[in-house]
């Protein structure tokens, strides 16, 4: 899952791929 923005799961990353 690649999450984009601020919404991720930790919020504070642009690009967070769980």
């Amino acid at each position: 899952v690649t999450v984009l923005g601020t919404s991720g799961l930790s919020g504070s990353y642009v690009e967070h791929r769980a």
